[in-house]
């Protein structure tokens, strides 16, 4: 698309880098070839955070343009979260485990799924949220009969609310193999659900005292002790936190709006 837009005189284009890394599928090699063309063709570059970009365009110049969210819309509320556990068939008193998206090998949902059985080893009121759809929602669906826990996992699917649903959790696990910088742990901190994340994960989307990154090396156990421990965490207002960390929607949209018309403007 970049190649045929300079062809055809558009005369701002820009390419944007949402990850760090590619699944290295059959197709990965010849993603990689595409990659070097893009310098070529683009006049601005974006990324969603330092990493992203850096694996995408190498050393040249690129913006970071956060991830950001509407931080007044998750707010701790624990009547909502009340109710999303009432619509879910959630006991009030069950400790929730919950993750946010799609169901792709990035994600590491059969760890998620090893780790949260071993969790309801310990924690017998134990339920996990899995929010989200993909290609390898029916074999996670299949792990968790295998494992024999599958009445304690919900498949929540698509869901435009996810401000919601997150209260409904006492912890947000992402085991993640790769990510750029992930939208969904700083909505989980904005919710003020205490993150546990890996080492895969960029370290730029802590923006509280909320996230703790682990090995994605370390054993089930110590995974088990760290899901547990990370719900002992009280949960709390964030919004400003978020906001002052550049993740407000608002301050975003004008930023990127200033851009558009000052390149317009040239």
């Amino acid at each position: 698309p970049l190649k045929y837009a300079k062809k055809n005189g558009v005369s701002i284009r820009i390419a944007h880098a949402p990850s760090s890394s590619q699944t290295k599928d059959k197709k990965y090699l010849l993603k990689l070839i595409f990659k070097k063309n893009i310098n070529k063709n683009a006049t601005d570059l974006f990324a969603c955070a330092q990493d992203a970009g850096t694996w995408m365009f190498g050393s040249n110049q690129f913006h970071v343009l956060n991830n950001a969210i509407d931080t007044k819309a998750y707010v701790v509320n624990r009547e909502i979260g009340q109710e999303v556990r009432e619509e879910l068939k959630i006991p009030e008193d069950a400790f929730v485990v919950g993750h946010v998206g799609r169901f792709a090998p990035p994600k590491n949902h059969e760890f998620i799924v090893e780790i949260f059985a071993e969790v309801l080893k310990a924690k017998h009121n134990s339920f996990l949220l899995l929010v989200g759809d993909g290609d390898l929602k029916g074999k996670i669906e299949a792990l968790t009969t295998e494992l024999g826990i599958g009445d304690n996992v919900i498949f929540a699917g698509l869901r435009s609310d996810v401000n919601r649903i997150l209260q409904a959790m006492d912890v947000f696990l992402f085991p993640s193999t790769y990510e750029g910088l992930p939208l969904s742990i700083i909505e989980a901190q904005a919710a003020g659900v205490p993150c546990l994340i890996s080492d895969k994960v960029p370290i730029e989307c802590q923006k509280t005292d909320l996230v703790r990154q682990l090995p994605l090396k370390e054993s089930l156990d110590v995974w088990r002790d760290a899901v547990i421990d990370a719900g002992k965490v009280l949960k709390r207002d964030t919004s400003e936190e978020i906001s002052n960390a550049g993740f407000d929607i608002c301050s975003n949209v004008k930023w990127l709006e200033k851009f558009y018309l000052d390149k317009y403007q040239e």
